[in-house]
């Protein structure tokens, strides 16, 4: 059995993406855990930082999605952590610090709109984390989007904030039943 902590949870769509970190040896990697019949989890009971035991299995993706675990048997909650504890981990694993750095390749402008994006046959691999000078989020057409300075200066701009607590938090907050003053509304969220 392999613990994993859980270490973000994204909504897509209808649909969730988990990401852990598993230790092999004495490196720790982020996996995603993914299920045998798809990609995506239609239910995710867990929470950032809970800590699970499951048995997992490469998936034979195709590059970059190297980080791709099948799950072959279920999620059991052995404990959680707290945040800070989840970020000392996060910083052990694979941390970028340059957009190259993001997917081990060049990264390229997206011409026909906004955005980067990486050449799939390229990337060496389709997660990580990075390292920031700065976090700007903003509220446009209720859709949360995010604006990252990285530690090398480089920054990525409109990118869409998928973390399921967050977009929970900003539905909550923008329920019609909760009045009429949006700012009112998500100051006191």
């Amino acid at each position: 059995m392999t613990k994993l902590l859980i270490t973000e949870i994204t909504r897509m769509g209808p649909a969730f993406c988990v990401i852990g970190l598993q230790r092999e040896q004495e490196k720790i990697q982020s996996v995603r855990p993914i299920r045998s019949t798809g990609n995506s989890w239609a239910h995710f009971p867990h929470q950032r930082g809970d800590i699970l035991e499951c048995a997992l299995t490469p998936f034979p993706a195709s590059r970059p999605h190297i980080e791709d675990r099948v799950v072959t048997r279920g999620f059991q909650k052995s404990s959680a952590i707290a945040e800070p504890e989840i970020v000392t981990y996060l910083r052990k694993a694979e941390v970028s610090r340059s957009l190259p750095d993001l997917f081990e390749c060049r990264v390229h402008e997206n011409k026909t709109g906004s955005g980067l994006y990486a050449n799939p046959d390229e990337a060496k691999r389709s997660v990580c984390g990075c390292e920031t000078q700065n976090l700007r989020l903003e509220l446009c057409a209720n859709e949360l989007r995010a604006t990252l300075v990285l530690s090398s200066g480089e920054v990525l701009r409109d990118l869409p904030v998928v973390d399921r607590d967050w977009r929970d938090f900003l539905d909550a907050a923008l329920a019609p039943d909760r009045g009429a003053n949006l700012g009112a509304r998500l100051n006191a969220s």
